[in-house]
């Protein structure tokens, strides 16, 4: 967890002590307790341990937990009529408002068990520097090390899915929505992925899809989805942090209606055309299975969350990851410690994928260390902000066009042939490595495995014959 930052960890300490005393029923402590968050110390700052301890003692005694029923154990920890007594009721109102939902506590506590590992292990480090080797045993201390690790990890990593029950509890309401045909995967319509992958895209799966400018991620993204959207009538939802809700619909309608992108851009249309898209735009709002949003509806990450969690879709495309805020207050630009911002965030979109068991499809920046190297093809050392994203994902896949270069290097590229991209799947958790094929039409947003009219020489072609036109109707 790279550049410790005190200041964020007592802000998740308060986030988390504001959802439990803002929100006693909810059942937040079955959800604490469950992550393994039982003991006062590991909450930084001394106040923060006293208002813990107060919350644990209300659960012991199964009583509800707010503001008032906290106050007659805190005197366990504060003399009456102390400075530590009022700053115990100041504290506690304050961390009351500091957030208006209990929503994201999952995602809070999440984020602040990693800061208490990072103490855990630092300790254990100060343990192994500051001993006197003379009078130990490295074997004991070693031991010592493993066995606080392995309670940390019982505690901490496994989480709530640690017991034999949980997981049989997981599987068995994961059979339940295959027996209903409510659990599926997600088909790319690029049939050897989907064959290779075990279905496409699947639930609980935080994808990342990266690609240098120009190589069409947002174009085959959205192709994509939309054709898993309207294929088998899968509910979507594509959130575009740069695009305008109104050119994603655009984009969306315009293959369809037969009527270029740019002329729907620009208005430049015929009476007969526009009628067309009023109608598709009927069309799209009444019907469509493909549901999409820009940043006015979500720009930062709680935000996300909540509007994943009200419109409920079978998958969630984001293009892309670092347009994403990670609060309100947060500025792009103006934040002084981004590489964390980035961790959070996809440790955050990992979190949503597996509570709400869809698959989530962030597209994703490439440094320009691609630029450089002889071979364009990118690496998992090119994400930015790498070192978290490569993580967190389950999978990356990475998009590459000859073409693009080609037509840089002043090529001549046959049109058929621009459609033509690498699909690299570079890192599957589940399922290894491979390099696809693929090609798609930008006219029509039609995918396929194969790549179309492969060229080596890119030279000045015999243009192709036209048939002549039908004869006019006679004069009258």
């Amino acid at each position: 967890m790279p550049n410790y930052d005190t200041q964020n960890r007592k802000d998740l300490e308060e986030a988390v002590l504001g959802s439990i005393l803002i929100d006693s029923d909810r059942g937040l402590k079955e959800i604490v307790l469950k992550h393994g968050l039982d003991q006062p110390e590991f909450f930084i700052e001394e106040m923060h341990q006293k208002i813990f301890y107060c919350i644990l003692r209300c659960w012991e005694n199964n009583e509800k937990v707010d503001l008032i029923s906290i106050t007659k154990y805190k005197y366990e920890k504060v003399k009456s009529n102390s400075a530590d007594s009022k700053l115990f009721d100041l504290k506690s109102i304050q961390v009351s408002q500091r957030i208006s939902s209990s929503a994201h506590i999952d995602f809070h506590i999440l984020i602040l068990k990693q800061y208490i590992m990072f103490d855990y292990w630092n300790k254990r480090a100060d343990e192994i520097i500051n001993s006197d080797w003379n009078d130990r045993d490295i074997f004991e201390v070693s031991n010592n090390i493993i066995d606080g690790y392995k309670e940390i990890e019982n505690k901490f990593v496994n989480g709530i899915t640690q017991s034999g029950n949980d997981i049989l509890e997981i599987q068995r309401k994961k059979f339940e929505k295959i027996q209903k045909g409510e659990y599926f995967t997600i088909p790319t319509s690029i049939d050897e992925f989907d064959e290779f992958t075990g279905g496409g895209w699947h639930p609980a799966e935080l994808t990342i899809i990266a690609g240098r400018p120009g190589m069409g991620k947002t174009s085959i993204t959205m192709a994509i989805a939309k054709k898993a959207s309207f294929k088998n009538n899968n509910k979507g939802l594509f959130l575009s942090l740069e695009m305008t809700k109104l050119q994603l619909i655009n984009r969306v309608l315009a293959p369809d209606l037969g009527i270029s992108y740019q002329k729907i851009k620009s208005l430049n249309l015929s009476q007969e055309e526009f009628n067309k898209l009023q109608d598709g735009y009927k069309w799209f709002f009444e019907h469509s299975p493909l549901r999409v949003f820009d940043r006015t509806d979500a720009a930062t990450l709680y935000k996300i969350i909540e509007l994943v969690k009200k419109e409920k879709p079978a998958f969630i495309v984001i293009d892309y990851l670092q347009l994403i805020e990670l609060t309100n207050e947060s500025v792009r630009g103006k934040v002084t410690n981004r590489e964390q911002e980035i961790s959070t965030i996809s440790r955050g979109l990992k979190a949503l994928a597996t509570e709400l068991d869809i698959p989530v499809i962030a597209l994703s920046q490439l440094s320009r260390a691609v630029e450089l190297r002889s071979n364009k093809r990118p690496m998992l050392s090119d994400l930015r902000e790498s070192g978290s994203l490569e993580q967190d994902a389950d999978n990356v896949i990475f998009y590459y066009r000859d073409a693009y270069y080609k037509k840089m290097n002043g090529q001549v590229v046959p049109e058929m042939e621009e459609g033509n991209f690498e699909m690299n799947l570079a890192k599957g958790r589940e399922y290894g490595t491979k390099k696809f094929d693929c090609h798609i039409d930008f006219k029509t947003n039609e995918i396929s495995n194969s790549t179309l009219f492969e060229h080596q020489d890119y030279g000045p072609k015999t243009p192709i014959s036209q048939p002549p036109p039908p004869p006019l109707p006679p004069s009258k």
